[in-house]
This record gives C-alpha cells, structure tokens and sequence, in this order.
C-alpha cells in the first residue's frame, strides 16, 4: 500500500511544494523506509502545517500511523477519503479499521467503494479484503473493472456452486475455477451487477457499471488532427478504450499517453492522445465532424469536433483571393477601389 509521494506514476496527486516542504518530505521517506517511523511522522506533520493543502501529506502521515500501530492513522485517511473520494485513502481507511477491531465498519466502507470503484490490483488489496471478508463473516467479495472484468472471492468455506451472477436481469455463467469472468458485451449500459452467494449479496454487490464505464476528457483540433485527454475516475489504473466516429466511418483509439494536465481533482489520472491528420484521412475521418466517445456511450468533452476546418476554410480563402486577383491581370490604379465581397473578415 505504500506509494512515494513524489512517484506520482501519472496521478495528479500533489501542487508544486516549497523547496523547504520537498527537503522535509524527503527526509521522511528516508525515515520511513528506514523504519524510523516516529522521526517520519514528526518530519511529515511539519511539512504538513506548511502545507495544508497537500493531500499527499495528509495520505502519508495517515499511512505512517497505521505503520506505527496509531489508531489516528484514520483522521487524516478519512479526510482524503472524503473530500476527494480517493480509492487508495479508501483503502488504506480500511486497513485501519480492521487492524483496530473494526472489521464491520471496513467492510461496509470497502462496499460502497467497490459499488462504484474497481477494486486495486496486486497482493495487498487481495489479502486485505480477504481478512475483512473472514473477519465480518461476509460470504465474498466482487468488484468490477473498466474493461469488464467481475473479479470476486469467496470465504474458504463457502462453496462455488452457490454462487450467482446477473447483469440487470441476464444470468452470467460462473467459472468453474478462479475469480474472474468477463461479463458480455453492453455491461456499461446495464443499471446493476449483482453477486450473491445462497442469496447473500457479496460485499460491493450491487455494483453500478455506470460509475465503473464513466470517462471523463477533453478534445481539441490541432493541425488537422486531434489532441486530447481522458481517464476513468471509476478505474484510474485504466487506459481508456475510445471510439471516434464520422462520416459512417469508426475508429478505436486508447489514450494511453503520459500527459501532465491541471486537473482539479486530487489523484485524477488523465491519459493523453494525438491523432495525426493522416490517420484520420486514412481511415475515412479527414473531411467533417467527428464525435469521440467514451466506453460509457458518451462524448468527450469538446466533441464534436472538425479538425480540417482550419485548413479547409485557409484554402477557400486562398483560393477566393487567387480568383479576385489573378496573377496575370493588369495591375489596379491607385484610385481605384479594390473588391471585397466574398473575402473572409480576417483579411479584409
């Protein structure tokens, strides 16, 4: 659960710190990694009043008391966890909770985030919700990922053959073996998932695929082709799946650039994209407007959009001017007034 908190792997964690606040923060992770986990706290609570507004202060000093055994780890996680609906503040509140006999309120917690958050990857957030699931006496757990993924585990004890899945009303067959299946095509559209097991609903059930699919974004025209930006607050570890269309014509892209973006939101992680003009031309989307749309269904904003306008109205132009004044034609007098109708404002 541990993230450096200047290995920001594209998340839009932190705001531009003081040399001062940097040095401290530094120093703290030495600490930390060290074990010296009392000279940590101590470095990341001075930074912290030097910078209040830092969220991955706030994250480091709650994930550096759970390290100590402190039950205060909770304040500064439930802060972030709050007011930025941060899944790893989640996470880790969850952590403490179970850690200081609070295993009901973790399990209720890591529920409505897996409702409308894909679960994490990787051992740690595997062997958390396991012990909560043993913990609580929950029958399992599920989760769902941006690419339609359902992810689940069940209590050693409880047997497989009981277990039911449903997209709105349609009846997903269960693997034989494992956590994972890959629900059918249209899932984003669907308004539930439910999981249940002898008729209990595993712990996220029901999860809300609209929350999951949602992609947030923007689009713009540049030189003829299209610059832009999107990620999935539902799965920010998610490449976005894109879908241009224009023309009749389609055009799947997955923004999958590293990109630094002012984004608003505390650990947003936008994902950039560049499509050249003859990509567009090549597959039939060089001519007219073009609408990209997000794996939800919906459009990006700035879309539509016509990335050959520019070119296409500076060569009318060009062309307007080349006609008005050919260049075999006898020069004008000086006196003589020179026509303007049908020549665009800009070069007037």
């Amino acid at each position: 659960m541990r993230r450096n908190l200047d290995d920001t792997n594209g998340m839009n964690l932190t705001p531009q710190r003081s040399a001062t606040v940097a040095s401290m923060i530094d120093r703290a992770e030495a600490a930390e990694q060290s074990g010296a986990f009392d000279t940590a706290h101590h470095l990341l609570e001075q930074a912290q009043r030097l910078a209040p507004d830092d969220r991955g202060i706030t994250m480091a000093i709650g994930r550096v008391r759970l390290e100590r055994g402190d039950p205060r780890a909770s304040e500064p996680l439930e802060l972030v966890a709050r007011l930025e609906d941060l899944r790893d503040a989640w996470v880790l509140l969850a952590a403490v909770r179970h850690r200081f006999g609070f295993a009901d309120i973790a399990r209720d917690e890591l529920a409505a985030l897996l409702h409308r958050q894909a679960p994490p990857d990787g051992p740690g957030f595997a062997a958390l919700i396991g012990a909560v699931v043993e913990a609580s006496g929950a029958p399992g757990w599920c989760g769902l990922t941006a690419a339609g993924e359902l992810r689940f585990g069940l209590a050693p004890e409880r047997a497989r053959r009981a277990l039911r899945i449903f997209v709105d009303q349609t009846r997903v067959a269960v693997p034989r073996a494992g956590g994972r299946v890959m629900l059918p095509a249209g899932w984003q559209s669907a308004r539930a998932v439910l999981v249940t097991l002898d008729g209990v609903p595993l712990i996220g059930s029901p999860i809300r695929p609209d929350a999951i699919a949602r992609v947030e974004g923007f689009v713009a025209a540049r030189d003829g082709g299209i610059d832009g930006w999107a990620w999935q607050p539902g799965d920010p570890d998610h490449a976005p799946e894109l879908c241009l269309v224009g023309g009749g014509m389609r055009l799947r892209w997955t923004a999958d650039l590293e990109v630094a973006v002012d984004h608003p939101r505390y650990g947003a992680r936008p994902r950039g994209f560049r499509i050249d003009a003859a990509t567009l031309a090549a597959h039939g989307l060089g001519a007219g407007a073009i609408t990209l749309l997000g794996g939800d269904g919906r459009p990006l904003y700035g879309s539509p959009l016509d990335p050959g306008l520019e070119r296409r109205s500076a060569a009318a132009a060009v062309e307007q001017v080349r006609r008005l004044f050919p260049a075999d034609a006898a020069p004008a007098a000086e006196d003589v007034a020179l026509p303007t109708a049908g020549i665009p404002a800009a070069l007037v």
